[in-house]
């Protein structure tokens, strides 16, 4: 009788990011498996014009990369997309372990109010807005995105469709590069019901989703 053994396999996620924007990602190792410290994989993308892998969110990456791996846990690095409208294989390979992959696809990227629904304001409450991509994210809450480094920033302009009910202080909002939120305080100016809407900076789509505008209301104190 003969037995076929399977080489064991390092898992990584398929993942979405925006042109200029990264994600976090972590390379799991099998369950159960007697893995000695120190081992080291080698995660390589196979279009390295459109997406890069960096260890850390304020460092460019490159087209291959060690990540350290071992029983307990897999290392954490960053994805970052380059391209719009890409999609790319990420290679897994490790000594003793079949060789594994992922997808990353790079969709257009945008800004938007993290919250969604409305915001109640007395006397004053911060909002954050993200980076995002303008196609539906199962990982946006779970994993954010954040700026690419080296880009020096986005300004994002958010305004209050009536001041005389809720004021937005200090426009406009920035993003620091390799920053993945920014924070947009609103004021209580008078009871009643307005709306904050978000303008994207150059470089950035406007939200198919309707995700760059927020109902607020005032309440009396």
């Amino acid at each position: 009788m003969t037995v076929n053994v399977r080489a064991p396999r390092l898992s990584l996620r398929n993942v979405v990011v925006g042109r200029n924007l990264q994600r976090e990602v972590e390379l799991v190792p099998p369950i159960n498996l007697d893995i000695p410290e120190g081992r080291v994989a080698t995660v390589t993308s196979e279009d390295p014009t459109r997406v890069l892998l960096s260890r850390w969110p304020n460092e460019m990456g490159r087209a291959s990369l060690a990540v350290p791996f071992s029983r307990s846990s897999g290392q954490r690095f960053w994805v970052q997309g380059l391209e719009t409208d890409a999609t790319v294989t990420l290679r897994v390979s490790a000594e003793g372990f079949a060789e594994s992959e992922a997808v990353a696809v790079v969709a257009g990227p945008t800004i938007i109010f993290e919250r969604q629904g409305t915001v109640f304001v007395q006397p004053t409450e911060q909002v954050v807005v993200r980076p995002a991509v303008v196609v539906e994210d199962p990982d946006h809450r779970v994993r954010p995105l954040a700026l690419l480094p080296g880009l020096g920033g986005a300004e994002v302009e958010v305004s209050s469709a009536d001041p005389g009910i809720a004021a937005v202080d200090r426009p406009p909002v920035r993003i620091e590069a390799g920053q993945s939120y920014g924070l947009v305080v609103v004021r209580a100016v008078a009871p009643g019901r307005t709306t904050l809407t978000l303008k994207p900076p150059t470089g950035f789509e406007s939200d198919p989703l309707g995700r760059t505008r927020l109902d607020v209301v005032v309440t009396s104190q």
